[in-house]
């Protein structure tokens, strides 16, 4: 298994870190790099390890997802021997609003 990292994903996680400068201290934030490097390394050996997420069920493909501390989330998505990153969601934004763009 690979991991692929969508423009989504970088772009969220970009928008997260941006914001976060202004909120969190620097150890706090490089706490929270080191839990999405280590997630993303499980994911490699065990990408069943998340569940599927249920505002994404009856889409063409099924996402999954993984929690992140309980503000974040990854969304990713299986397909042969490649794991999408495709977002990582903050958890208290309107959950109506995850499900724009996804097939």
């Amino acid at each position: 298994m690979r991991i692929v990292w969508t423009a989504r994903y970088n772009k969220s996680l970009e928008y997260i870190f941006t914001c976060a400068r202004d909120v969190y201290s620097r150890t706090t934030l490089k706490k929270l790099n080191s839990s999405i490097k280590s997630i993303e390394a499980i994911l490699i050996e065990n990408p069943l390890l998340g569940a599927v997420e249920p505002l994404l069920i009856g889409r063409e493909q099924e996402y999954r997802h993984i929690v992140i501390k309980p503000l974040f989330k990854i969304i990713y998505r299986i397909e042969d021997d490649i794991i999408y990153m495709i977002d990582i969601w903050d958890s208290r934004r309107n959950p109506k609003n995850l499900t724009e763009g996804f097939a």
